[in-house]
């Protein structure tokens, strides 16, 4: 449920950015810039209604009253545990590659798979390769039951895999990446949807191996990872494109990008998938097995 609103809101923009926005901002910049106000104006207003009227979980007396543990006996803690280091270390490659799907998909949709601002060429790539995902909550409990959180989101990776594998027969082919997307997506739903139950499994095998809770270090931790990885991304997408030639387009020429630029941008969109998507099921391996799994064994 608490992925649920980010999904919902990424699939609308995703489809409100190519379709609406883009054609009418498109290569004036005081057009973008506009939008920008805008949408920092709509913003400011719900982040101070969330500050404001977020539930705190710890009162001020709590926290006083409270043994106070120092981050790096917290560090100590849950690098004894298997469970928590693995699981951070899917946290990273994960959201790198995320965050380089994220950064590329725009210029992957102009310059590799359709022409520049057609207007449906990212909508389609969004609505249909992602739709796996708006139905994803439904099989989570079922597939969860049957084979466990950490079996099911191993054999996400492979089915993942395998779509990547399968954008990559004709990466210009908009049938074909769209199948492709499609199979990729539907290998995403278990580490979509089960990643905060396996953070909180990690969390109580930090407990159990450690005597300490770690809740808020590990949180902590989670959003550095999640921060970091997207800077990172746009480190390696932005050097990428302006060192191999990239042509922003003017009001008067649209240009056809070089082969380099286009071979890298299809390398951050479907390249990285391929070769972290079976990383990631081997370090999916190495986490323990569901509690629940092992106490019915």
């Amino acid at each position: 449920m608490a992925n649920t609103p980010n999904m919902a809101a990424g699939s609308f923009v995703a489809i409100l950015f190519p379709c609406l926005l883009v054609p009418f901002m498109d290569v004036i910049r005081s057009r973008w810039v506009s939008v920008a106000v805008i949408l920092a104006a709509v913003s400011l207003p719900l982040i101070l209604m969330e500050f404001f009227f977020t539930r705190e979980r710890v009162s001020q007396t709590d926290a006083d009253t409270a043994e106070k543990v120092s981050l790096s006996s917290q560090f100590r803690c849950c690098m004894k545990s298997r469970s928590w280091v693995v699981l951070m270390v899917y946290l990273a490659v994960i959201n790198l590659v995320n965050a380089l799907f994220s950064a590329a998909t725009f210029y992957y949709c102009n310059w590799v798979l359709g022409t520049y601002n057609d207007g449906h060429t990212q909508a389609l790539f969004y609505a249909l390769s992602q739709a796996p995902l708006g139905i994803g909550i439904l099989l989570c409990n079922p597939l969860a039951r049957k084979l466990g959180k950490r079996n099911s989101m191993l054999l996400g990776m492979v089915i993942s895999t395998l779509g990547a594998a399968l954008c990559l027969l004709n990466p210009r082919s908009l049938p074909i990446v769209l199948a492709g997307q499609f199979v990729r997506s539907i290998g995403l739903i278990p580490g979509t949807y089960m990643i905060s139950s396996m953070l909180g499994d990690a969390l109580d095998d930090v407990e159990q191996v450690s005597g300490q809770r770690c809740d808020g270090f590990s949180s902590s931790v989670y959003n550095c990872i999640v921060t970091i990885m997207g800077g990172v991304a746009l480190c390696i997408f932005n050097y990428g494109i302006s060192h191999l030639g990239y042509q922003a387009p003017t009001a008067d020429v649209i240009p056809v990008q070089n082969d380099a630029i286009q071979s890298f941008i299809l390398f951050c969109v479907i390249g990285v998938q391929l070769i972290a998507y079976p990383l990631i099921a081997v370090i999916t391996r190495f986490m323990k097995p569901d509690r629940q799994k092992t106490q019915a064994a």
